[in-house]
This record gives C-alpha cells, structure tokens and sequence, in this order.
C-alpha cells in the first residue's frame, strides 16, 4: 500500500470536485441557452421558407404562395410564444 498523506487526499479529492463542478456548470449553461436557440431558430426559418413556398417550380401541383400569405403563414409561428 502507498502511504498518502491527508493533505494530499485532500488535495485529491478538490481537484475532482472541481472538475465535477466545472462540468455541471457548463451543462447548466447549455441547458438554459438551448430553448432561446430554438425558437431563435425557429422564428428565423421562415425567410428561406417563405422563398421555396413561393418559387413555383419547386411545387408540381403548382400550389404558390402570395406575399400576404406568406406573411400570414410566418406570423403563425409567433402566436405560441
């Protein structure tokens, strides 16, 4: 057996905590910033949306979308928050 003093335990044991500590503080972080991110993402997807619902050659029924409609279908997005 090694003879470990109890500074050095001590010592040990703050360098794990530490470390513990640091990795829950970093998820706690990512966890917070996660929902502003997805509704930033989902409130700002609808610019290129908005582009490929109005290009009629992507549509084969031809099925198109005005601009007002297309403002409606964007605003929609908004009404949960």
């Amino acid at each position: 057996m090694t003879n470990i003093t109890p500074e050095t335990r001590i010592m040990m044991m703050r360098s794990n905590d530490g470390r513990n500590s640091y990795r829950r503080q970093i998820l706690a972080a990512l966890a917070v910033s996660l929902g502003p991110f997805a509704a930033g993402l989902s409130k700002g997807y609808m610019s290129p949306a908005i582009a490929s619902m109005q290009d009629s050659s992507l549509h084969e029924g031809g099925f198109t979308v005005s601009d007002q409609q297309a403002s409606w279908i964007a605003s929609l997005s908004l009404l949960g928050d």
